[in-house]
């Protein structure tokens, strides 16, 4: 055991080679660069069974090599740190080396600490746990300052190591990152004046992930229009929306993720969108399923082998009512979409009407007849702003009443 201010590392025995579902996922692709890592962004509520998920984690370093699982984020870090450490052994019992380091969100001196610093040099990889993603700026990362550890982790990357985060350990990969906000709110009130007030929040990230802003529990919680509008206010083109139970595996060397998971990813692009007013017009969206790859630079979506396109059925359902910000509502209107591709979906809520269509750009591809397997390619979004919504805009920001419950 290394004693570090009265905190300790608990070495625990097991893991194995960790990532291996990494590097075969995005072998073969050109280089980015030397010496870049791997990233694996998990979009939360990660089930303890999902063996692709772990294992591309556990898969990826020598046998033997030293992991640290790190439970900043979580407000129990004393269940939360052995609990993801338990589940990363139970899908590699060949694993040698991972280790708890316990940095918790009220040891902020810790990250500039010798033995920390240490034992993250030594390290191959590294597991974020979930949380609140605010911890492991305030502590890794405080007022935008750069620490001892962080420094050790951009390191860890450029050895070609792998580092992992879940729900706040997804969404700090990228800088900026969002802190928090609710998907109306934000697309009314824009950036929130500080983390009470409506609005999305953006704050510096941990600068990981390059090429856009990451957000989780994507589907499952409506949060595309948050997103949007956190690629708004950071003035940034893409946003990755990472599915629960699902992740988005990282070739940084490639400049190539893969989708791992039923509707791992949604990608959100806002090259040639229009804004008037409130309405955001002609943002382009994409899903990609299982094993579907995307160019992380370019936003350009490769399909996984096997996937045909959709046919034509028209809607062979009742279409019912489409809560546009609820759980699987975009999904829903995409798959509809899917179904009947010359008739646009609408979904509306009280300030909002969301509308997905496709045109020339626009492609449907899937294995299964269920389509649970996906790949959208280039849906249009529009989000059109409903009478009301600018007033409601200007009643939320003259309150600026702090956000109940701190959904994060």
């Amino acid at each position: 055991m290394i004693e570090t201010k009265g905190r300790r590392l608990i070495v625990m025995a097991g893991l194995t080679a960790l990532l291996a579902g990494l590097a075969p996922a995005c072998a073969g692709d050109g280089a980015r660069g030397a010496g870049q890592g791997r990233l694996l962004i998990v979009g939360g509520g990660l089930s303890a069974e999902n063996e692709a998920v772990h294992r591309a984690f556990v898969g990826v370093l020598e046998t033997d090599a030293r992991a640290l699982v790190l439970p900043t984020a979580s407000g129990v870090p004393a269940e939360s740190g052995p609990g993801a450490v338990e589940r990363l052994r139970a899908h590699d019992d060949a694993a040698r080396g991972i280790s708890l380091l316990e940095v918790t969100k009220d040891d902020g001196p810790l990250a500039e600490d010798p033995a920390v610093v240490a034992a993250i040099d030594d390290a191959e990889g590294i597991w974020f746990t979930g949380g609140d993603q605010a911890r492991i700026l305030d502590v890794f990362r405080p007022e935008g300052r750069d620490t001892a550890a962080l420094r050790a982790m951009r390191d860890l990357i450029a050895r070609d190591g792998v580092i992992a985060g879940t729900s706040a350990g997804a969404a700090m990969m990228s800088d900026p990152m969002i802190g928090g906000g609710r998907s109306r709110e934000a697309l009314l009130v824009g950036r929130a004046a500080n983390g009470d007030a409506p609005g999305v929040e953006v704050r510096p990230g941990m600068g990981f992930f390059p090429f856009g802003i990451v957000d989780q529990h994507f589907l499952q919680r409506g949060r595309f229009g948050r997103l949007v509008a956190a690629l708004e206010a950071a003035d940034r083109r893409f946003g990755f929306g990472v599915s629960e139970d699902a992740a988005l595996a990282v070739s940084l060397e490639a400049g190539r993720g893969r989708a791992l998971g039923e509707h791992a990813l949604v990608l959100i692009d806002r090259v040639g969108a229009q804004r008037t007013g409130l309405s955001r017009l002609d943002l382009r969206v994409s899903i990609l399923g299982d094993l579907d790859v995307v160019v992380l630079e370019t936003g350009e979506v490769e399909p996984a082998p096997g996937k045909r396109p959709v046919g034509r059925r028209g809607i062979v359902e009742a279409a019912g009512e489409l809560e546009p910000f609820g759980r699987m509502g975009l999904l829903r209107m995409i798959e509809r979409l899917a179904l009947d591709p010359e008739q646009p979906v609408r979904a509306r809520d009280e300030y909002f009407t969301v509308v997905v269509s496709a045109d020339e750009r626009t492609r449907f591809l899937a294995r299964s007849a269920r389509l649970d397997d996906l790949c959208a390619i280039g849906v249009r979004l529009d989000l059109v702003a409903n009478p009301g919504a600018e007033a409601e805009a200007a009643r939320l920001v003259a309150a600026a009443t702090p956000s109940e419950g701190g959904e994060r």
